[in-house]
């Protein structure tokens, strides 16, 4: 036995002995490894009750959202009700009972360690619900479960009584159940029947919250703020225990206590955390400084005598550095689960050739830092693997047969082992792999494609027979729709004709009254000196205009949709000339300086197509040009880029606004009801320059004048 394991059981034998020199001097454990698990951990509530260990050395504990368990390794959940967790547990058997709120019952696992969750429907149909449960209590007559409304027995048949003792705790104690009210009463509990026993003293607000053995006939009762009574079971009397720790206790306020190592008692309190002393009282050894002194709640002692201790922040892990082994602890490795690149595997006799496979183990009540593995792969491994502090195993490449996975487990000092686990599994060949299948895989797949080329032969054939007689049908549609098309076809066309046609001389019969008239205007104008008739005559005049103009472009409208385009070489600049020459009568003419900046002036168009487009631009830019700035200005500018000439009306007038860009090619459109001319002159130019085989495209800036540009391809 090592040095350290040796001076641990000289201070246990000394403490238990009762010495108080030396504890005057030295604490019990002064190599104490205390570690603190946290919800982030765990992965549950901050709130833990209480705990139980099981056979094997799987810890159990209540939480606030379910029951934990913890193996050494990893921690699971298991979610007892929807909104509650568990605050009582109790473990015989097979069976993990647990109490919440308002909800009682038990978990079983199956062979894959799946929890099974059996409530008791019992709760849900009696009149007053129970609230928490606290406690669980097992005696020969059944379970006993606490709750403050009232306590219940569940008899092994399975039916329940209700004891009506009311805010109390419950003790299994020598042959009976003790049970402690609020008011100091003691209550003895045999066969169903509860009978009020002893008093204890000078108490009325307070019960008993632990129960300790002491000797044979006597035993320690902890009350949560009267500190500890001896119970004198002989004599029947209860008398406070006259020992110098139990001011310490009537000062914090005891909440749990369970005897220890038969000679020591471990105890929490609700303001000075965690205690240890031992069975005479004599002087306290912690508060551990490394333990929270608020918050600790009921203790519970693993297989190998570890404590472990919940609270409203985690739970909480005492060991001794070193420490001895109880004989009656026989652990051992448990086999987790095994998995694949398919996830974890519940049939594991055969599993089809995975890409690898992964066997997670454990030693329930061991931490993961205190163990060592070796494995041995029957069928794989030569022999078993050196000693590693590892709880995972992962093979690839296994061929299909059968193997056995061993794996054994010591204390990483080597002075301890624990005892193996054996899984067997096989690896099987994919069904695609096997020769027997793939053959019978390629027969059907042969004579599918037989059935389903034959099948499809049926259908196309069918199909064929069907697209003839609608391909029939249909010529002849075509044939009578065609013969209707081409009449349609005369008549439109013949409309169209004595349509252009009414238009043209209609235009040709107006245009000849209004230069008559225009005539006559000035004649008028001549002869008679009156101010208010020649103005009279000069909006006459403009109106005329406004009239000539509408006509002028119904004319060029009608010229441009029916007639085919002819180009020939054309003089940009002769054209620009004959335009500016027949817009000189305009009023605003003389006040703008127009402007030509022509580097390529020789073009092959349609002459009379160009003459529109820039006739109408620049009727636009002198009509709606800003006269009354300093130098209202027009420019026509001409220049080539790539294969396209490009031909720009540029002006410093008003401008268009930009919710008007968008629409102003559109036929009959004018930016408001007060603009001149009659919404047809961009109309034009846009419909006569895509005759051209060109495109218009606009920039203006309000304020600052807009420009117009013609692009032509070369």
């Amino acid at each position: 036995m090592c040095l350290r394991r040796l001076l641990f059981f000289v201070f246990l034998f000394l403490f238990g002995f009762g010495c108080p020199a030396m504890f005057a001097q030295q604490p019990l454990f002064d190599s104490l490894i205390i570690r603190h698990y946290s919800y982030g951990e765990y992965k549950a509530g901050s709130g833990n009750y209480c705990g139980v260990a099981a056979p094997d050395g799987m810890l159990y504990f209540g939480n606030s959202e379910g029951i934990l368990s913890y193996d050494g390794l990893d921690w699971k959940l298991y979610k007892v009700a929807e909104q509650y967790g568990a605050t009582a547990l109790y473990l015989r058997g097979e069976r993990l009972y647990f109490g919440g709120y308002n909800v009682a019952g038990y978990i079983t696992f199956d062979p894959q360690g799946r929890a099974i969750i059996h409530p008791f429907e019992y709760f849900n149909h009696i009149a007053e619900e129970p609230g928490d449960f606290w406690q669980i209590v097992e005696t020969p007559e059944g379970l006993y479960f606490q709750s403050y409304k009232d306590i219940y027995l569940l008899k092994p048949d399975g039916k329940f009584y209700q004891l009506g003792v009311h805010n109390a705790h419950i003790f299994q104690t020598h042959d009976f159940i003790l049970a402690s009210d609020f008011t100091g009463q003691l209550w003895r509990i045999e066969d169903r029947q509860a009978a009020p026993w002893l008093v204890l003293p000078g108490i009325d607000d307070d019960a008993v919250y632990a129960v300790v053995p002491l000797t044979a006939n006597r035993d320690l009762l902890f009350t949560g703020m009267y500190g500890a009574f001896v119970l004198d079971h002989a004599n029947q009397t209860i008398t406070p225990w006259q020992v110098p720790v139990n001011a310490e206790l009537i000062k914090y306020d005891v909440y749990h206590a369970l005897p220890y190592q038969d000679s020591l008692i471990v105890c929490t309190t609700e303001k000075n955390g965690f205690y240890v002393f031992n069975k005479k009282g004599q002087k306290k050894i912690i508060p551990l400084r490394q333990l929270p002194r608020l918050g600790m709640r009921e203790i519970l002692i693993d297989k190998h005598q570890q404590i472990w201790i919940t609270s409203g922040d985690g739970i909480y892990h005492i060991r001794a550095e070193e420490y001895a082994y109880p004989d009656n602890f026989k652990p051992a490795v448990k086999i987790k689960g095994i998995s694949s690149e398919l996830g974890p595997l519940t049939q594991i006799k055969k599993i089809f050739e995975p890409k690898y496979l992964v066997i997670d183990f454990t030693t329930p009540g061991f931490e993961q830092t205190e163990l060592e593995y070796s494995v041995w792969l029957e069928g794989y491994d030569d022999d078993w693997t050196p000693w590693k502090q590892t709880n995972r195993k992962e093979y690839t490449s296994l061929g299909h047969g059968d193997y056995v996975f061993h794996v054994k487990a010591r204390t990483r000092d080597g002075q301890y082992e624990i005892a193996p686990a054996t899984l067997a599994f096989g690896v099987a060949l994919p069904l695609y792999k096997r020769p027997g299948i793939i053959a019978l895989i390629l027969f059907m797949m042969g004579l599918l494609t037989f059935m389903l080329l034959r099948l499809r032969y049926l259908e196309l054939k069918k199909a064929h027979a069907d697209l003839e007689v609608k391909v029939n049908e249909r010529t002849a549609q075509l044939r009578d729709e065609r013969e209707k098309l081409k009449v349609l076809n005369e008549e439109l066309s013949t409309a169209n004709a004595e349509l252009d046609n009414f238009v043209y001389r209609s235009s040709h019969d107006l245009m000849a009254p209004l230069k008559s008239l225009r005539g006559l205007m000035n004649v008028t104008r001549l002869e008679t000196k009156d101010k208010t008739i020649n103005e009279y005559i000069d909006m006459m005049e403009a109106s005329v205009l406004r009239l000539e103009r509408f006509i002028n472009h119904i004319m060029e409208y009608s010229i441009n949709a029916k007639s085919e385009s002819i180009h020939t070489n054309t003089d940009l600049e002769v054209v620009l000339n004959e335009i500016l020459e027949e817009l000189s009568h305009f009023d605003k003419r003389n006040k703008i300086y127009i402007g030509l900046d022509l580097q390529h002036t020789q073009l092959t168009t349609d002459p009379k197509r160009l003459k529109i487009i820039l006739s109408n631009l620049l009727t636009n830019a002198i009509k709606y040009h800003n006269t009354e700035q300093p130098s209202p200005t027009i420019r026509v500018v001409s220049y080539k880029k790539g294969h396209e000439l490009y031909i720009s009306v540029q002006d410093n007038g008003h401008g268009i606004a930009p919710e008007h860009l968008e629409k102003i090619f559109d036929m009959f459109y004018r930016a408001s009801e007060t603009s001149e001319g009659s919404g047809l002159g961009l109309y034009i130019v846009q419909d006569t320059a895509k005759k051209l085989g060109g495109r218009i495209e606009v920039e203006s800036q309000p304020g600052q004048g807009c420009t117009f540009t013609l692009v032509l391809p070369e």
